[in-house]
């Protein structure tokens, strides 16, 4: 048994190793592309794969990872053994987009409503919002439903702007004991904790309250989507080179822009930037200089993540709630806040949990730091925070512990930004007036945050808006949004079942 940590530093390093090559340009291999697309994440290459049938080997792009798939990113036990993700791993019902490119690609997926929960907190276990409410939060005066109703559709919304964040907002709407209400019974501790613009977050929360009802799991993961955009990008002839950092991004001399990477020159007349923010910011030259210093980049807050997959000998978890059939339980308790039990066929016999989805910085930082200490230590403080979920049931010890630590597994805008979310995904299609550049990512389009359709959506704004293809799912023009979300209607159910 070993622990296999991802962790932050290691790109660092990377990043550090490779600027030895940016020393003498003139040792690296010249290269020339039409469009140049930096970053194998989603929404980088589902650009690729679009752009490959027209323009062939015209189309570069290049990944600083040994892999493709950015925040998709799925893993196994064994070498070659079925896969679980780590990072993306569902489709939900109203996902249009995202349900029609897997049809296309031919990606078999699973239907699998969700069953029990189990919420912990201040010392009471209940299977519901309302059970809990009664039991351990008696000054709330609302259920759960009705108090985000009062956040959202309330009259207080108008007013939205001028508290200094997200935290604010809410308390002063609902008050301090109904904030903590809500914040205890969810899932995700950052959405309650960072500073975020109150104003972006209720139009993330409209638009995400209708993300409905059902969700569903594709047979072989959601890198079933990375390894087929690639072979069929690749297939067109679109050249595709990883282990490739960007580490310049400058305007050229013979061409419009010259981007250096650990081993090549390149020149090209389009850019594509699908590298996410956070790690946008290291890259050097005056054009990713130019980006950096917008308002618009600036106001990007990357949440950190800590994600811990573990596989088991036994499905112990079958006895730990009885009478339900749990599949998600979560605290705020310990930092062992999360842990969910895949039940569809190709994910329930690997005997895989999701154990720990963390973005409440302290405790990402906390499974950092335990990470570098090794698997006894991290293995040893995940049993104690599932036997404080589970106290009656005998946990036995996992045969493997998989830890991802995502520097930002999602973005929203600040507390402060002017900007609304769609503001920011129409000027990531042209964030530089008279230059051919174009941001491509769930980074850059808030609106979607947390979801791989914010990638593809953001991929389908520049397809459309500066290649002139007619894709189903465009929100917004560089001039603008196209379209606004809808107020939501389906209410708390739905609301818990996201993400």
């Amino acid at each position: 048994m070993r622990i296999h940590s991802i962790l932050t530093i290691a790109t660092a390093l990377l990043a550090v190793s490779s600027l030895a090559f940016a020393d003498d340009k003139d040792k690296k291999k010249n290269l020339n592309c039409e469009v140049v697309i930096l970053g194998g994440g989603a929404g980088g290459l589902h650009t690729a794969f679009r752009l490959a049938p027209t323009m062939g080997d015209k189309v570069c792009l290049f990944e600083k990872e040994n892999r493709l798939g950015g925040r998709i990113y799925d893993v196994s036990r064994t070498p070659g053994g079925p896969v679980f993700g780590l990072g993306a791993l569902r489709i939900m019902e109203t996902q249009e987009v995202v349900f029609k490119l897997a049809d296309e690609l031919g990606i078999q997926y699973v239907a699998a409503p969700f069953e029990d929960d189990l919420i912990r907190a201040r010392g009471v276990s209940a299977n519901d919002s309302d059970s809990l409410r009664t039991a351990a939060y008696p000054r709330t005066t609302a259920g759960e439903s009705a108090l985000y109703d009062q956040l959202r559709l309330g009259p207080g919304r108008a007013n939205a702007g001028k508290y200094p964040d997200m935290r604010s907002y809410m308390r002063g709407t609902i008050g301090t004991e109904n904030y903590q209400f809500l914040a205890d019974i969810f899932r995700f501790r950052g959405d309650f904790t960072y500073p975020l613009s109150a104003k972006a977050y209720l139009e993330f929360l409209d638009e995400d309250w209708d993300v409905c009802c059902t969700p569903s799991y594709p047979v072989g993961g959601m890198s079933e989507f990375i390894k087929r955009m690639a072979q069929r990008a690749t297939q067109k002839g679109a050249r595709i080179y990883t282990s490739e950092p960007a580490l310049e991004v400058e305007s050229g001399k013979g061409s419009r822009y010259e981007i250096t990477t650990a081993n090549f020159v390149v020149r090209t007349n389009r850019l594509i930037v699908a590298i996410d923010a956070e790690a946008f910011k290291r890259v050097e030259g005056d054009v990713a200089r130019k980006i950096q210093k917008q308002a618009q980049f600036q106001d990007l807050m990357g949440v950190k993540v800590a994600s811990i997959n573990q596989w088991w000998p036994s499905a112990w978890w079958q006895n730990a709630n009885p009478g339900k059939k749990t599949r998600r339980a979560w605290t705020t308790e310990s930092c062992v806040n999360y842990i969910e039990i895949p039940t569809t066929p190709y994910g329930a016999n690997q005997l895989v949990t999701r154990s720990v989805y963390e973005d409440e910085k302290s405790c990402v930082d906390f499974w950092e730091e335990l990470t570098s200490r090794g698997t006894t230590a991290v293995e040893a403080e995940i049993d104690r925070g599932l036997k404080n979920m589970f106290p009656n049931v005998n946990i036995p010890k996992p045969l493997k512990t998989e830890v991802k630590i995502w520097p930002a597994g999602w973005y929203w805008l600040r507390a402060g930004s002017p900007y609304s979310n769609m503001d920011i995904a129409a000027w990531a299609i042209a964030p530089l007036q008279g230059e051919a550049v174009s941001l491509v990512g769930e980074s850059y389009n808030p609106q979607r945050s947390t979801w791989s359709d914010g990638a593809f959506k953001s991929s389908i704004n520049t397809l459309n808006a500066v290649f002139g293809l007619n894709l189903p799912g465009q929100t917004a023009t560089a001039n603008g949004p196209i379209n606004q979300p809808g107020k939501g209607k389906n209410g708390l159910a739905d609301f818990r079942a996201i993400r």
